[in-house]
Formats: structure tokens, C-alpha cells, sequence
């Protein structure tokens, strides 16, 4: 174990001691450690992209502008995508309350923008047909800056809120593919979309689901 944890800290895996303490909870061996260990230090720029979001959103102020997607897709289950979106979020706070799932209305998402004004939005598990419109729905409120006009009951206009951030999303299918099939080709909110394909490679089992469970649970 001293060398599983030794090799955990030089390779900055999670929070070395941490992870090494969640992987033993788990029942997992120091090898199972070890090959956390060799799974992190390989190359795997299209997560470490996602990753990066986290600190990259709130530079977009910078840019001069208010908002872009940056969507990560693959159709095939353990690529690594859910993986990585809950890393970042774990850098705002406790990922199972930061990104957005199954259900998520255009409404609660644009209100979460407007509400974290620079901090990144996290929406995975996108898969059906009807979360693919909302998403596309969302990417032209994003480039807007700010939330929709609204009216008080005694007719004077609500505060609006703005933003300059990212929106990183996981789904299964490519939204840009979704997009072009409608024939919405020039569209401003398609131009500001990156998108990433996650392709599977050779994971760990146990070992490596619990340092990811370590950070959900601390956050």
C-alpha cells in the first residue's frame, strides 16, 4: 500500500492519499491502485480538455465573449465522459449539485447561467431527441449574454441577469451532427460549439470508480 499510495501522489491522482484511502475502502488492491495510476499518466487530451473547463470559464470575460458550448460526445458507455464532467464540476463544489441530468428544462438551465454569472454549467446524459432541441434551444440564449426580458406585477421590468461562461456538456450523439441535420448550418449559436469525440479506450474497474467517488462525496 505505501508504494500504491507513493505512486498515487507522484502521479497527482486525485489527492493521492485520498484516493488511495477511497480505493482500499472499495476493496480494491494496491495493483488496482497502480493501474489508476497508469491509466492517469497516459494521454487522454480529449478529457483533459473537459477537465480544464472548470478554470477556463470564468476567463471567457476576457474574450469579449458572452458565451460557448464545448461538447463532448461518444456513443459508446465507459469512454470517460461522466468521468470527467464530475472532476470539474468537483472544482465549483459537490458534482451530484452542480451538473444538470435528465429532466433539465431550457428555463432552469438559462436561470442557473444567469444566476453563476461566470462559473461553468455542467449538463450530462444527454441522449434523447427532445434534450438535443432544449440544448439547442439553450446555445442561442447562451450567445445572448442575458436572460430574457421579464415584467413584474406592477409592470415594471425584472432585474436581468448576465453571463460570460462556458457550457460544457456529455451526450451520446454529436450536436452539431443534430443541428446540420435540420439544416441549421449558419447558425450563430452552432459557430460557437466545440465539440470533442470521447472514443473508448481501456479502463480500470473498481479502483478507478472510487477515486471518482472520493470526489463526489468531498466535493
Amino acid at each position: 500500500w505505501e508504494e500504491a499510495a507513493a505512486a498515487a501522489v507522484a502521479a497527482g491522482v486525485g489527492t493521492g492519499a485520498l484516493a488511495v484511502e477511497a480505493c482500499r475502502d472499495h476493496g480494491c488492491s494496491p495493483a488496482d491502485v497502480l493501474a489508476v495510476v497508469e491509466v492517469w499518466r497516459q494521454k487522454r487530451p480529449e478529457l483533459e480538455v473537459l477537465i480544464a473547463s472548470a478554470f477556463a470559464a470564468p476567463l471567457v470575460v476576457f474574450s469579449g465573449q458572452y458565451g460557448g458550448t464545448l461538447a463532448a460526445w461518444g456513443s459508446q458507455t465507459g469512454a470517460g465522459k461522466t468521468t470527467a464532467l464530475t472532476i470539474a464540476a468537483a472544482v465549483w463544489g459537490v458534482p451530484k449539485r452542480i451538473k444538470e441530468v435528465l429532466g433539465t428544462t431550457q428555463n432552469s438551465l438559462v436561470g442557473k447561467v444567469g444566476a453563476l454569472g461566470n462559473l461553468p454549467i455542467y449538463w450530462d446524459e444527454i441522449k434523447t431527441t427532445a434534450q438535443m432541441e432544449t440544448l439547442e434551444e439553450v446555445l442561442f440564449s447562451l450567445n445572448e449574454g442575458r436572460e430574457k426580458g421579464r415584467m413584474k406585477a406592477d409592470t415594471t421590468q425584472r432585474p436581468q441577469k448576465e453571463w460570460q461562461t462556458l457550457l460544457v456538456t456529455g451526450s451520446n450523439k454529436s450536436i452539431y451532427d443534430h443541428m446540420v441535420s435540420k439544416g441549421h448550418t449558419t447558425s450563430a449559436g452552432l459557430v460557437r460549439v466545440l465539440e470533442v469525440h470521447i472514443p473508448k479506450r481501456a479502463l480500470v474497474g473498481g479502483a478507478h470508480h472510487a477515486a471518482v467517488d472520493q470526489l463526489v462525496r468531498t466535493g
